[in-house]
Parts: structure tokens; sequence; C-alpha cells
């Protein structure tokens, strides 16, 4: 389900996407739950729901990616 909602999330986005934190609580999405974490070499951690991804910019702000490594 949580990938479900990313991917709804970044449909319309290219790059990365900006979006208020509850509106990821309203779809149903769960921050518990997740497949993996990446930190980049600049130490900014992401969380990934396989490959969509996001990372916390403040407690009202969310950053949605795609992950382009994926094929």
């Amino acid at each position: 389900m949580n990938r479900r909602i990313l991917e709804k999330i970044f449909a319309n986005g290219v790059g990365k996407v900006r979006v208020p934190r509850v509106k990821l609580l309203q779809l149903g999405y769960n921050f518990l739950y997740h497949t993996h974490t990446m930190i980049n070499y600049k130490g900014t951690q992401y969380e990934y729901c396989f490959d969509y991804g996001y990372m916390i910019l403040d407690k009202d702000w969310v950053l949605v990616l795609k992950d382009v490594f994926e094929e």
C-alpha cells in the first residue's frame, strides 16, 4: 500500500515532489514500514518503499522521489 501511495503522489512529478506530510497520512501512508534506507554521500537519509523513496524535510514536509537506478 505504501508504494502505491508514493507512486500516486509522484505520478505528476518530474524528479522530486515536495508534499505535505499530512497528505501522505490522509492517504494511509505508514511511515513505520519501508523496504530499505539509503544515506547519500552528504549524510542525507532516504527511506524507500521498493523504487519510491522519501526524505523528511521537516515536521510538515516530505520530499518524494523515484529511484533512477531501478530497472
